[in-house]
């Protein structure tokens, strides 16, 4: 196992992408000559116009002219630099960690971690300090003020605690071994390559003084590493947001006219509790964690060609609205069965109903108008919750029960129904 830093493209292509290299400097000298050359059909427009009516129109291409020019040369920069970034790997992390022997683990560090090790070994009389590789890793500017604005740690006295450890003798330390566990880590999380966020939780664990300094301050190694995860999982997400032309971030835009097939429900419209559709929206489709199983197994009952209803029992806060809301995006997204994609998924407010209209027999009619709405339409799945309170002889007083009427419209095909209710309904 070795850790040679200059023998990986990443620290080859860091003279050029670095803007502290004089290599660097040079995509400078390339956009003078960018704008030198737009001048120059600028300069030739003007000179060689012979109908001087159409000056003006000439010096308009030539600004055209110039305009593009900068625009491709920003364009080529930022992917020439994105592209040395990221050199391709011809071998996982997994064939690191199953035979460290035959790689150079430094090929497997991203851009960021290899300036770490470039910073620190230009410290040559400090050796394979621990110290000095965590002082460069907790530099990084977004892992720094993430870290110290959740902890309320001192950046004062950190500094001061960094000084201290540098100061010790102390023997060299196997940088490798250390990358190595950083790779363990990074492939745990199904990473291609080792960052600093991980090269942080391992020296977090690895130097005692750190761990001491964290004692003191109540803190663990381990409240690092969910920083860390914490930090990543933002990252990550601001990254999937700027790549707007994924076919994701495109889905979540939604399709045009996806209602126009299907028919109005004017009167269902009025007792609308939830529009989970929207919901999402608001909520900027969040992850939901967990229910894999169930989310699953309520796919497959709302599928079905027939008796496609389904009824969620649970206490309280269990998660039932959250396994809707699962339901909600994979439908807003196309990312389900044809049975689900693109449907309405609403909460029927059936208090509110029955507060609005006097007299049973009109509720009951009023009801019955709203549920022949949603079979019509053929994109609704209604939600009902505490649905224990208008079925069955347990209905309260002053509330409908609904059981005659829904049960005319369960067994259709187009009608689909999800009920919510506790152990105690049932």
């Amino acid at each position: 196992m070795s850790l040679e830093i200059k023998k990986t493209a990443l620290y080859k292509a860091s003279f050029w992408i670095n803007p502290k290299t004089a290599l660097a400097k040079k995509r400078s000298i390339i956009g003078l000559l960018l704008l030198c050359l737009a001048f120059g059909f600028e300069f030739g427009y003007i000179v060689l116009a012979t109908d001087w009516g159409s000056l003006w129109a000439d010096r308009a291409l030539a600004g055209a002219i110039l305009t593009l020019a900068w625009a491709l040369f920003f364009w080529q920069k930022n992917n020439f630099v994105e592209a040395y970034k990221k050199p391709k790997l011809y071998y996982s992390l997994s064939d690191l960690i199953a035979s460290p022997t035959d790689f150079n683990t430094a090929d497997f560090l991203d851009y960021e971690s290899i300036l770490v090790f470039i910073k620190a070994l230009s410290f040559k009389q400090q050796g394979s300090n621990l110290a000095l590789l965590f002082a460069f890793v907790l530099a990084k500017p977004k892992i720094l003020q993430f870290i110290f604005n959740r902890t309320q740690l001192s950046l004062n006295e950190v500094t001061q605690f960094l000084k201290q450890a540098l100061t010790q003798d102390s023997p060299p330390q196997n940088w490798q071994a250390l990358v190595l566990q950083a790779g363990q880590r990074a492939l745990a999380l199904k990473k291609t390559r080792i960052d600093c966020g991980d090269l942080l939780v391992v020296l977090s664990q690895a130097l005692e003084p750190w761990q001491r300094y964290l004692n003191d301050n109540g803190l663990l190694p381990a409240d690092i590493e969910h920083l860390v995860e914490w930090h990543e999982r933002i990252q990550n997400n601001l990254e999937t947001r700027r790549q707007f032309y994924s076919l994701n971030n495109l889905r979540k835009r939604g399709n045009l006219a996806r209602d126009w097939s299907a028919s109005y429900t004017i009167s269902l419209d009025r007792f609308i509790d939830v529009d989970y559709v929207a919901q999402i929206q608001r909520n900027n489709f969040r992850p939901i964690i967990g229910h894999q199983k169930e989310i699953l197994a309520l796919e497959r009952a709302l599928s079905k060609n027939s008796q496609n209803n389904a009824l969620l029992v649970g206490e309280a806060g269990c998660g039932k609205k959250s396994l809707i809301e699962a339901i909600a995006q994979k439908s807003f997204t196309n990312q389900s069965t044809v049975q689900i994609n693109d449907k309405r998924i609403i909460q029927f407010d059936i208090a509110s109903l029955v507060s609005v209209i006097e007299g049973k027999e009109k509720t009951e009619s009023l009801l019955d108008l709203c549920l022949a709405e949603a079979t019509r339409a053929g994109n609704v799945i209604l939600i009902i919750d505490n649905f224990h309170q208008y079925v069955g002889a347990k209905s309260q007083a002053g509330l409908i029960n609904i059981t005659a009427i829904l049960s005319r419209y369960l067994p259709l095909k187009s009608f689909r129904l999800i009920g919510l209710t506790t152990y105690e309904g049932c």
